[in-house]
């Protein structure tokens, strides 16, 4: 029996779900874009048509954010994980150079093996559990920086194990210790914001390169975002042999069009900022997640029966795991109850909620609330949740 969409809610945490507006823009819109009689998957990305999408989606990419005028906004294509590599090859100065990483979480982890193949790393920390989950950023004051390192890395918000920083901590914490330990320079910062880019406010010019894939707050798969000082995109890559289309002057001297972009992901990214612009854009929303991740948080810590391992201060607003324990267990023994979780998912399925799966390498379950879920899609989420905690004590 075919299902409505009016009567699920998807909670998965990307690709994600889409504003109602959006989806339903992009249905009217889909055969004949604006009346020239083509479909928006079909104009081509050097004509007239596609630059005015490309051109408000970037416009709007600047204003929501307010990015300053010194950097290039690029949309790239491969994914943030190819990311992982263009962020070396773009900023090390040779293969004997060093970076620093701050390890959150598997996406920080993986980019720190994939800029290991091309220069040195250096772990700054790493947040993990004695379960072997990630739970937490480390004490600065427990962080092993480098001094000659040529920029520093982090993932703003880990989608796996739901740890989050809170806003504008990188950067402010990373000064303070440079200053603390008299290093001599500052270092240029990037952050991989996949999972909660425009979904809450921050200052760019922090940053050396801010980049995200869009599929969770900002689209549909296929083309990832990134924000670079110009000072960085505009100029030549130091390291030897880089790759023509992971050179980010590639795209910053190409307006992103060097070879084909993704433009119908690029078409879905301008109408989801569009949709920002208009509830108020990324102040208001930020509101909102602080609302609905409270509402979760405070029903996960008030019960007995399911928990959350991430410290207090580092919890992600936008992806929330937990695991339902088993009687008298302490929840730092990792001692789940998988039979249960497994009724959890199922029932929760019936009653439309769904993709809240956790991930397989975290087990349990995770429910994601990007900006395109509701205030009240969260509250049906927390009933629900209540209901069930009710009935298995």
């Amino acid at each position: 029996m075919a299902v409505a969409r009016s009567d699920v809610i998807n909670f998965g945490a990307g690709p994600a779900n889409l504003p109602e507006e959006v989806v339903e823009q992009v249905r009217d819109e889909l055969l004949n874009w604006h009346g020239c009689g083509m479909s928006v998957m079909e104009l081509s990305h050097r004509s007239a048509y596609f630059n005015e999408i490309q051109n408000e989606t970037l416009q709007l990419a600047r204003e929501l954010l307010h990015i300053p005028d010194n950097y290039d906004t690029l949309l790239c294509q491969g994914g943030a994980s190819t990311q992982f590599a263009a962020v070396p090859m773009n900023l090390f100065s040779s293969a004997d150079a060093t970076a620093d990483y701050l390890i959150t979480g598997g996406w920080s982890s993986r980019a720190r093996t994939e800029a290991s193949v091309f220069g040195n790393v250096n772990v700054v920390a790493e947040g993990k559990h004695s379960s072997g989950i990630y739970t937490n950023i480390p004490a600065p004051d427990t962080w092993k920086l480098s001094e000659h390192a040529e920029y520093f890395y982090y993932c703003d918000n880990e989608t796996v194990f739901g740890v989050e920083a809170p806003k504008d901590y990188i950067p402010q914490t990373l000064k303070e210790q440079q200053q603390k330990r008299n290093f001599s320079r500052s270092v240029p910062i990037v952050v991989d914001v996949s999972s909660n880019f425009y979904s809450r406010t921050m200052d760019v010019s922090e940053y050396a390169v801010v980049y995200g894939g869009a599929q969770k707050n900002l689209g549909t798969a296929g083309v990832t975002f990134c924000i670079v000082d110009k000072s960085i995109s505009q100029a030549e890559p130091k390291y030897p042999r880089v790759p023509t289309m992971l050179k980010w002057k590639t795209a910053a001297c190409n307006d992103s069009r060097y070879n084909t972009p993704p433009t119908f992901s690029i078409y879905v990214m301008g109408r989801c900022l569009h949709w920002l612009q208009q509830i108020g854009g990324v102040e208001a929303v930020e509101q909102r997640n602080e609302q609905k991740s409270k509402l979760v948080y405070d029903l996960i810590d008030e019960s007995s029966l399911y928990v959350n391992l991430v410290e207090k201060s580092n919890r992600s607003r936008m992806n929330i795991p937990f695991r339902i324990t088993k009687p008298d267990c302490d929840p730092s023994d990792a001692n789940w109850d998988s039979a249960l979780e497994a009724k959890f998912l199922q029932e929760a399925e019936k009653e439309g909620l769904l993709m809240l799966k956790g991930h397989r390498s975290a087990g349990g379950m995770r429910a994601s609330l990007y900006n395109s879920i509701s205030l009240t899609e969260t509250e049906t989420l927390v009933n629900f949740l209540e209901r069930f905690a009710d009935a298995n004590k």
